[in-house]
């Protein structure tokens, strides 16, 4: 998909990021005080935003080859792979002080939607 038009890789990347913000999100409301717990529905919300991430990450890179010079190629992709691995660890930290200040994990979720916005 994201070779189809000059435009398409922004496409899948804008889909892709929105899809993974939605069942991150659904994930929440799935498992908030007043939902139901299940856990096919969660297993299922879980799958859909492995899908949307692939959407965005796996055009990331090509992206970055295409439109960087040459000589600082490796560099911007140095630093792609890095933050993912950054935003893992910081994911983490943010994500603890939100349960420690509200006290149930499900609240972390809604992090996603304001990380997407």
């Amino acid at each position: 998909l994201g070779q189809r038009s000059p435009h398409a890789p922004l496409y899948c990347i804008g889909g892709g990021l929105l899809f993974w913000v939605t069942a991150n999100c659904l994930t929440g409301i799935l498992l908030g005080p007043d939902g139901p717990g299940w856990y096919v529905p969660l297993l299922l919300l879980r799958v859909l935003g492995g899908v949307g991430e692939a959407g965005f990450c796996s055009l990331g890179p090509p992206i970055i080859d295409d439109s960087a010079p040459p000589e600082s190629r490796g560099t911007y992709l140095g630093i792609y792979f890095m933050a993912i691995f950054c935003g893992q660890a910081l994911g983490f930290v943010v994500g603890g002080a939100v349960v420690g200040h509200f006290g149930e994990w499900y609240q972390v979720k809604w992090l996603y939607f304001a990380e997407g916005v």
